[in-house]
């Protein structure tokens, strides 16, 4: 709630849009949707160049971000030259030492093909701030006070004569009370609030025909804007990073969406012989931190060979790449390396196919 969020975002059109009008509204609909966060937009014809770009000049100083946030790219099979850019844009976090996550959802992140419009809407927002009146409201209280100031020093000036009548005295008093009494019934009248103006925007939900979109789709969009999620949180920690895989989804654990759901950590081990030992070393280090988990598993045969429909999938993967991607004597240096991976999407699949969160390990490819 106390960080820094800037939303990046990099045109590969220059000249396509009026910047200064999408940073203005942009901004609004952070305003209208409650995201505490600025916004900054670069063009650049290569996304690579752009993000690099934003990457370095985000944030005044020491207020500068320490974790970039990106989606998965889900079309990388299809556009290589797009993936190497990708893949160069972690490269260029690590070594400016800022972070690195990577958001994979169901259904993607991508819904403007689905959205097909923002509209605006106005509506009357009551002012926080009290005490705002009109004008003429503010002369009639001046006018207020300035009576009340003469009668009281009236009341002062028969005071000091010494020999003041007394019936005198009581009627000033008397007329003083009873007017400042209404008065006040004036005051107490005047409203607390004042209503403005101001207009909002709002997506519509609806394919580019005018038709209604389906229900899954509209769920996946909303998905973060739901009720409460029961369930797991898995964290898989594949190896030592810093602590950041556990501090991201303890952190969303105490927030009101993931409150009910209970926190799992799966890591792997070596030998099945050290299985309780490695078990009781994993709790007590969640322990000393002061997470909240409900257990921890170890994995022992991450090594074994996996099963002929995933190696199959593999394969099929590999076919779809344009030709000489991925040359044969790169497959045969990585050979041990895939096999771990698709024993860890076998895994995956297996004990956090119905979990509400699944936060790993980034397993980073080298240069």
């Amino acid at each position: 709630k106390l960080s820094l969020l800037i939303c990046a975002h990099v045109i590969t059109e220059p000249g396509s849009k009026n910047l200064a009008v999408l940073k203005e509204s942009t901004q609004a609909w952070l305003n209208d949707h409650k995201i505490k966060g600025f916004y900054t937009v670069t063009e650049s014809a290569r996304f690579e160049d752009g993000a690099k770009s934003c990457l370095t000049l985000a944030g005044l100083g020491k207020l500068s971000p320490n974790l970039v946030l990106i989606g998965f790219k889900s079309d990388w099979r299809k556009k290589v030259d797009e993936l190497q850019q990708y893949f160069n844009l972690l490269h260029s976090a690590f070594d400016h030492a800022i972070s690195i996550g990577i958001l994979r959802v169901n259904g993607g992140l991508d819904f403007s093909e689905h959205i097909n419009a923002e509209v605006t809407v106005t509506s009357e927002v009551e002012d926080e701030r009290r005490g705002s009146v009109d004008v003429v409201e503010d002369k009639e209280a001046s006018k207020v006070s300035e009576e009340s100031t003469n009668l009281t020093n009236d009341a002062a000036n028969v005071s000091d004569e010494g020999k003041g009548d007394d019936t005198k005295m009581s009627e000033l008093s008397g007329k003083s009370l009873v007017e400042n009494k209404d008065d006040l019934s004036k005051l107490q009248g005047w409203p607390a609030r004042r209503l403005r103006t101001r207009t909002i925007s709002r997506a519509v939900y609806e394919k580019q025909d005018g038709s209604p979109l389906d229900k899954t789709i509209v769920e996946n969009i909303k998905q973060f804007q739901g009720s409460k999620k029961k369930g797991f949180i898995d964290v898989w920690w594949l190896y030592d990073d810093g602590g950041l895989t556990l501090l991201i989804p303890y952190i969303l654990s105490t927030r009101q969406m993931y409150s009910e759901c209970s926190l799992r950590v799966f890591c792997l081990g070596n030998k099945k012989d050290d299985l309780d030992r490695e078990t009781r070393n994993m709790a007590a280090l969640l322990a000393k931190f002061r997470i909240d988990f409900s257990d921890v598993i170890v994995i022992p045969d991450v090594t074994k060979r996996a099963q002929d429909s995933t190696s199959a999938e593999m394969k099929e993967i590999w076919d779809s790449l344009p030709p000489d991607s991925i040359t044969e004597e790169e497959k045969a240096v990585n050979k041990e390396k895939t096999n771990r991976h698709m024993r860890l999407a076998e895994l995956l699949r297996e004990h956090s196919k119905d979990s509400q969160l699944v936060v790993m390990t980034l397993p980073m490819p080298r240069k």
